[in-house]
């Protein structure tokens, strides 16, 4: 519950700290749920900016899936692929293109470990302190893309929200796009 006013904003009695700018080499979405889509969870794109402004290059060796893509479905042709979700190396986002794979709990998973939710893994060269995170829900069919889902950076959870839809039907650059700051207000690190 809410437990004081302090500079004229409600404090939270809360078990985390709140993180200003988070700093890591490993970043991890975790997918907890679409817009509505039983089967399917795609994105984008992912892009990072840094506290100096700077948007990080990210290969496309650097952005790994869990479950990886259609192709854990037997779909190994299918063009929708992790590393697709690396706008800043590839010269920005390609019209329909994008990352899809099957729901993690659709696949009936067998050990605890594997988890029943998606993830997607981005592999920094380097710490970097993230100051926004830019993620392009899937377009092509917006029920597909995600809806609530979690940041963590080296293991901590930075952020936890919710993204709105995609634009639908291929709407062309920057459709779906949303900014998150990362670090406040959501930003959060367990106390310990």
């Amino acid at each position: 519950g809410l437990t004081g006013v302090d500079g004229g904003r409600a404090r939270a009695d809360q078990p985390w700290e709140t993180l200003e700018t988070p700093s890591g080499s490993l970043l991890r979405l975790v997918l907890h749920s679409t817009h509505g889509d039983a089967f399917y969870v795609g994105l984008d794109g992912i892009e990072i900016v840094t506290r100096g402004g700077r948007v990080v290059a990210l290969d496309a060796a650097q952005v790994t899936a869990r479950p990886h893509s259609l192709a854990a479905l037997g779909q190994a042709d299918d063009a929708r692929v992790p590393g697709n979700l690396a706008l800043a190396g590839g010269g920005g986002r390609r019209k329909n293109v994008g990352w899809l794979a099957p729901k993690a709990s659709t696949l009936g998973y067998p050990t605890p470990d594997e988890g029943l939710e998606n993830e997607v893994v981005v592999a920094l060269d380097e710490p970097v302190e993230i100051h926004h995170l830019c993620i392009h829900n899937y377009s092509k069919t917006p029920a597909r893309g995600a809806r609530e889902f979690s940041v963590y950076l080296d293991g901590a959870i930075v952020y936890r929200g919710n993204l709105r839809p995609g634009g639908g039907g291929g709407g062309g650059a920057g459709a779906g796009a949303q900014g998150h700051r990362l670090g406040h207000p959501q930003g959060r690190r367990r106390r310990g």
